[in-house]
């Protein structure tokens, strides 16, 4: 192993990863122990690190920032709605997280049609991919909301601006982060209201 080995740890990997398994968590415990310096952005996931085995001492806290000359209300994409293939009035909630078991996409595709019911001009721009797509898109037809979701894949980060300037209201299903999610900030610098599960760093930023 090369040394400095420096270990950045990400969220999933360590609140997780090591309790699916004997061997994960051997893994986990291992990597922290051969690490000679290790990142992270929130002290409750420093705190777990410690618990599983890492020094203290060797545990640095770097959090992340927003540009928010890049990420303001300001940047909004007036043709946004016509590239969609959305009616004008519509109201644009976006997703931006991973299509994967972690994130959860599943509750915001079953919770529209109890939105679309209260708020008929609701749409749902989902982004992203990841194992469930075709699973969510199916889902999203058996529930009678397809035509109200948009699954345009992976945003080019310089495009993101203009989304979440564009929309109305943002939405995290993530079931675990480390601090504060950077979409979720950048949400936030564009003035959005948003919507997030009650996890750790979500629960402190209220």
């Amino acid at each position: 192993m090369f040394h400095p080995f420096i270990l950045t740890a990400w969220g999933s990997d360590i609140l997780i990863t090591p309790d699916s398994s004997k061997l994960s968590m051997l893994k986990v415990r291992l990597a922290l122990s051969k690490a000679d310096f290790i990142t992270c952005d929130t002290q409750h996931l420093a705190n777990q690190m410690i618990h599983l085995g890492a020094s203290k001492s060797k545990i640095g806290l770097v959090c992340f920032g927003v540009d928010t000359q890049k990420f303001a209300a300001e940047g909004r994409d007036p043709y946004l709605k016509r590239r969609l293939q959305l009616p004008e009035d519509s109201l644009l909630v976006i997703s931006l997280r991973g299509l994967t078991e972690g994130y959860d996409v599943e509750t915001l595709v079953r919770a529209a049609p109890a939105v679309l019911h209260e708020v008929p001009q609701a749409r749902f721009v989902i982004a992203g991919n990841g194992s469930q797509r075709s699973y969510l898109e199916h889902l999203a037809d058996s529930l009678g909301v397809a035509y109200s979701m948009r699954f345009v894949g992976m945003i080019p980060n310089d495009n993101l601006p203009r989304y979440l300037a564009s929309v109305d209201v943002y939405v995290s299903t993530s079931l675990s982060d480390a601090g504060i999610a950077a979409s979720t900030a950048e949400a936030m610098a564009c003035q959005l209201p948003v919507i997030v599960t009650d996890v750790v760093e979500n629960r402190r930023s209220r």
